[in-house]
């Protein structure tokens, strides 16, 4: 039996029983992210979730991970979706607030006012946006502004909606399905897909659910074998799966980084 979802509450299956379960939580990203952040040589990392219990859950796996590694959140923030500025709270956790301060000290223990340019932090060398598509394309820009051009963003695929959204988020690294990416087995698949079903070109939800349900379907006839050798995998749609504890297909996705609104692979995938 495979199911294609998690249950919500955690129980425990024997590798021995007949059920494998298939699923995309977010929250699976978000440990490839962590991972991948330090594979990578990232060390110190600042947090940015959404104030909902999505931003919440995925934060919380990506801190567990990356700290669990060796690495370092050294703040987080949280934010709403109802706000479209989000400059004052990004200030705070760059620390750019406390510059202006230092600088307003300064000057009057001076007695007179200084030309200084208020500076950011510089202690962290990570950032990751537990966040989703409408609320990222606010936050990169305005990120951008603050000058952190130089810093590494990282978020999950819920960011990318699959339509472009200009240049918004250019510059942001997530992992991603096959399926999503151009120029890849999976990707001439979706066309297909898409001339058959018109639907799914409206729908990246739509057709990443396809895709599930395509690699479900091819991985009924392997089960058994997978069960067999922990290390086989299928390369599907939504990723390279392996049965690695005996019930839960575990999902591998390449990287990509956004350039003019669309998912380019990053050449060096660890």
């Amino acid at each position: 039996m495979l199911l294609l979802n998690r249950p919500a509450d955690e129980i425990q299956l024997s590798p021995a029983t007949s059920i494998a379960m298939l699923a995309l939580p977010p929250e699976e990203e978000a440990e490839l992210a962590a991972v991948r952040a330090l594979v990578t040589g990232h060390e110190r990392a600042l947090l940015i979730a959404q104030n909902s219990d999505f931003g919440r859950r995925v934060a919380q796996r990506f801190s567990e991970t990356f700290e669990l590694g060796g690495g370092r959140v050294y703040d987080r923030i949280e934010h709403s979706s109802v706000q479209f500025d989000h400059t004052d709270p990004l200030r705070k956790l760059l620390e750019i607030d406390r510059s202006e301060q230092r600088i307003a000290q300064l000057a009057q223990v001076l007695g007179g006012e200084i030309e200084s340019e208020p500076q950011r932090r510089t202690d962290a060398d990570l950032i990751f946006l537990a966040t989703r598509g409408g609320d990222a394309r606010q936050l990169m820009p305005q990120l951008r502004f603050l000058d952190l051009d130089d810093l590494d963003t990282y978020a999950t695929s819920h960011v990318y909606s699959g339509e472009d959204s200009g240049t918004d988020l250019d510059g942001l690294q997530i992992p991603v399905s096959p399926w999503v990416l151009d120029s890849t087995a999976a990707s001439e698949r979706r066309r297909g897909a898409e001339r058959q079903f018109e639907s799914l070109g409206s729908s990246s939800t739509l057709s990443l659910i396809h895709a599930l349900g395509r690699d479900a379907m091819a991985l009924l006839q392997w089960l058994d074998l997978m069960h067999q050798d922990r290390l086989l995998y299928l390369p599907g749609n939504v990723g390279r799966l392996r049965l690695a504890d005996g019930v839960v297909l575990e999902r591998d996705l390449p990287w990509a980084q956004i350039r003019n609104g669309r998912p380019v692979p990053i050449a060096d995938q660890p």
